[in-house]
């Protein structure tokens, strides 16, 4: 089993390569950018499943199920709407935002708590 220090680190890789991906996706419209960025998304929510549950971890995790849900919605209207593809992709931003802000605070609350023992 993986370490918490260690699901944390990876569902900030898999959390920021998404949004950094998404907003390629944004700017160039790839779609390989948006396969690619769903994919990431979803490993990040996954490995967030396993981690410790505190408020804003659940929380993160909550802005990540948004994130999905966006994503794979994007890529569903993709072929037939370009336009709202698009306009998904940047809620899912939005929220990777927010998740990304969340796994910051929670890490910095960790560290105060591992310094002061």
């Amino acid at each position: 089993m993986a370490t918490e220090k260690g699901l944390i680190v990876l569902a900030t890789f898999f959390i920021v390569m998404s949004l950094t991906t998404n907003i390629g996706f944004a700017k160039d419209g790839a779609v390989i950018e948006l396969y690619a960025a769903t994919v990431l998304n979803i490993l990040a929510t996954l490995v967030k499943v396993s981690m410790k549950k505190g408020v804003l971890a659940m929380t993160s995790l909550g802005a990540s199920v948004v994130s999905d849900i966006h994503l794979i919605a994007a890529v569903v209207v993709l072929g037939s709407d370009p336009a709202l593809a698009a306009g998904l992709a940047f809620g899912a931003i939005f929220a990777n935002v927010v998740s990304v802000a969340l796994l910051l605070m929670e890490s910095y609350f960790e560290a105060k708590k591992e310094y002061s023992e």
